[in-house]
């Protein structure tokens, strides 16, 4: 009778430890799936940006500029665009692994230079001194939308422009409308943000 108590005991045993492992399994499986679906998150580095190429005259050659600084205005500074799932909750970010305001300078420096407008280093009287503002730098991408426009972007800078104690302010926005194909990996939004990025540096130096 003992005997018997004990086998049966020991089988008891062994079935709850084979009902735990199929938990586990289970668990683990289902772990492997949603991991294998879920979005990749990446942080984004640009190009740097290229300047178009123009004919330099010799007025322009006389032309100095201080660039001043480029703030980042924006709220989240580090979030540079958003998926948002079917639900409309914002389920993913893409974030920024460099800083968009030197981008944004530096840009701007090689643009002015490919017009053949001198950098300078300090503000002078006979030079304009340009003080910018990044405002607005972010792309949205909705699954929920299928067939038409789901992902949206828009950038937009104030430049002020100081000569002479007289200030002229100017801004500068773009937005692009597109549909795109599922986003599964952030690093698709790289291409869009930098042509955007292109596009308003270049009509800024113009």
């Amino acid at each position: 009778s003992t005997l018997s108590s004990s086998s049966a005991a020991s089988d008891v045993y062994k079935r709850q430890e084979e009902n735990m492992w199929k938990i586990l399994g289970t668990i683990i499986g289902l772990m492997l799936v949603i991991s294998g679906c879920a979005y990749k998150s990446q942080s984004l580095y640009f190009d740097p940006y290229i300047p178009t190429t123009h004919a330099v005259s010799s007025d322009l050659a006389l032309e100095k500029v201080y660039l001043k600084s480029v703030i980042d205005m924006r709220q989240s500074p580090q979030i540079l665009a958003t998926i948002i799932d079917s639900s409309g909750s914002a389920s993913v970010h893409a974030t920024s692994g460099e800083a968009v305001p030197l981008w944004v300078y530096d840009a701007l420096k090689s643009g002015l230079e490919a017009r053949g407008i001198a950098i300078i280093s300090n503000p002078q009287k006979d030079a304009k001194t340009l003080a910018v503002e990044l405002e607005e730098l972010h792309a949205k991408y909705d699954e929920s939308i299928l067939k038409s426009d789901n992902l949206h972007a828009s950038m937009a800078l104030r430049v002020q422009i100081t000569k002479d104690k007289k200030t002229v302010t100017k801004n500068i926005s773009q937005k692009s409308l597109q549909w795109h194909k599922p986003i599964k990996d952030t690093i698709a939004f790289k291409p869009i943000l930098q042509e955007l990025m292109q596009d308003v540096v270049e009509r800024t130096v113009a």
